[in-house]
């Protein structure tokens, strides 16, 4: 297991500036018309039923994204992509926690990449909110 991660405490300036642009440029096929492909949609079932099968709970996580780089979206684009998401675990009877509602653009290095104080905030509410109430719904206790 790795442990030299370190996560980005802050990017600013020009630099920020290209990291917004080269998520832009990468992700643009998708702003325009992202669509969950049948490919990945049985990938995840099928690992819904490894975990089930081997006594692992499942749940999704809608991830954050900045302000601004869920506004580079064509419209119904994003919300037919977490429609899609819903819908999946619907029908896998799979929880899905939902993404931070107060995302500020700050918190992100390119919009969909957090920085540290922007994780850490996440991770705190992530868990206080959805995790620890559903491993206690599950018969697991939280640490």
């Amino acid at each position: 297991m790795r442990t030299d991660f370190k996560p980005v405490v802050q990017v600013e300036g020009v630099y920020r500036v290209e990291a917004i642009e080269h998520a832009r440029k990468e992700y643009a096929d998708m702003f325009a018309h992202f669509q969950s492909g049948p490919a990945s949609i049985r990938a995840m079932k099928e690992l819904v039923a490894v975990c089930r099968a081997n006594g692992i709970r499942v749940a999704f996580l809608d991830p954050s994204v900045s302000p601004t780089f869920r506004d580079s979206f064509a419209a119904g684009v994003h919300e037919a992509g977490e429609a899609s998401l819903r819908q999946l675990a619907e029908e896998l009877d799979v929880t899905v926690f939902p993404p931070l509602p107060d995302v500020t653009d700050g918190e992100f290095m390119d919009g969909h990449h957090m920085m540290k104080h922007g994780a850490e905030r996440y991770s705190r509410w992530l868990a206080d909110t959805h995790l620890k109430p559903w491993l206690a719904t599950h018969g697991r206790s939280p640490p």
